[in-house]
């Protein structure tokens, strides 16, 4: 049922105790409560060797990443790992949640992998997530090796032009329209379409500032963008649909500040 309306990272995981550790004013003891989660969770320590490690069907050129991945997720889940570890497994499934996706994501950075926390919680299976890390085998992959080449950078800043409009209207309506959770439990009352005359509406004022700039691959593809404003001189838009909504709780969010 939850899996139907929340994404997996978002999934609760549920945790038996034989009993609950009360204060002396009969209240829950919240720390004490923490405390054991960190250590029933391995608190980063290495619990791998109680976890079934399962390295069938993945390449050769790809073991030493797995072994980095499927030992750091033991690590992290410690003894709540659910099932055994493969490249079939789901993360979630398997006892995580969004707050060690992080703790995760760093530790295969320090060792050296890299692969992005929005791309890990995109992730499916650890297949999924194997395939997305980079890091010892750079040179097998001619886009990751040109980029590389070129001072370590895959990615290049550009200002806003006008050539970028249906690229970045696109992004911007696929990231709020389908991810967002606010729109997504407003759905179907807003529709795309009400993002593109929003973008319409913004695009000269985005331009004129000279504020906002994409991301591109060296092959010139947009792969993101940030809009920004002047926050003393945001322009002026009109909004006739339900967006107004979300727009009126988040100024009322961030009124305080």
């Amino acid at each position: 049922m939850l899996t139907s309306t929340i994404a997996s990272y978002m999934m609760p995981q549920v945790i038996v105790m034989e009993t609950i550790p009360l204060l002396v004013n009969g209240k829950i003891d919240r720390q004490s409560l923490l405390k054991s989660y960190e250590n029933n969770n391995g608190n980063g320590s290495c619990n791998h060797g109680k976890a079934e490690l399962d390295y069938s069907n993945i390449p050769d050129k790809k073991i030493e990443a797995a072994r980095a991945l499927f030992e750091t997720v033991a690590s992290v889940l410690g003894s709540s790992i659910r099932s055994r570890i493969s490249i079939a497994s789901n993360f979630y499934e398997l006892g995580g949640n969004s707050l060690n996706s992080v703790y995760t994501v760093t530790k295969l950075q320090d060792q050296g992998f890299l692969i992005g926390v929005s791309e890990f919680i995109s992730c499916n299976t650890l297949g999924d997530v194997l395939n997305k890390m980079r890091g010892e085998y750079y040179e097998e992959d001619p886009i990751l090796a040109h980029g590389k080449q070129q001072d370590g950078r895959r990615y290049v800043a550009q200002m806003l032009q006008d050539s970028h409009r249906t690229r970045v209207t696109d992004m911007i309506t696929t990231s709020f329209y389908e991810k967002a959770d606010l729109e997504r439990w407003l759905m179907p009352d807003i529709r795309a379409e009400d993002y593109t005359e929003l973008m319409d509406s913004m695009w000269e004022p985005l331009l004129e500032k000279n504020l906002s700039f994409v991301v591109q691959t060296r092959q010139g593809e947009t792969v993101g963008v940030a809009l920004n404003f002047d926050a003393n001189d945001e322009p002026p838009v009109e909004i006739n649909s339900k967006l107004e909504i979300v727009f009126t709780f988040l100024e009322h969010l961030e009124c305080p500040i």
